[in-house]
């Protein structure tokens, strides 16, 4: 996706959607940031289709997995750059 979110602290480009597409779904995801210098909140929204009927159940805990992943991944590279 396009948007993106610019740290001014850290000068770090942040993504704010991510596109998937997959052999079994297909979508996207956007992450709202809000906070502050201490305390930071991540709102996601989600429009995610299963390409089979029968993913339907495990969409929503793989989408749920792909946010952890996506927040661990920005805290180590905000942790790895020098403030």
């Amino acid at each position: 996706m396009q948007n993106c979110f610019y740290n001014n602290k850290t000068r770090i480009l942040l993504p704010l959607g991510v596109y998937i597409e997959n052999k079994n779904v297909k979508g996207h995801w956007v992450g709202i940031f809000s906070g502050n210098e201490k305390r930071a909140t991540i709102d996601f929204t989600e429009y995610i289709e299963p390409k089979k009927w029968f993913m339907t159940p495990f969409v929503k805990m793989h989408l749920k997995y792909w946010q952890m992943e996506y927040v661990v991944d920005l805290r180590n590279v905000l942790k790895s750059v020098s403030l």
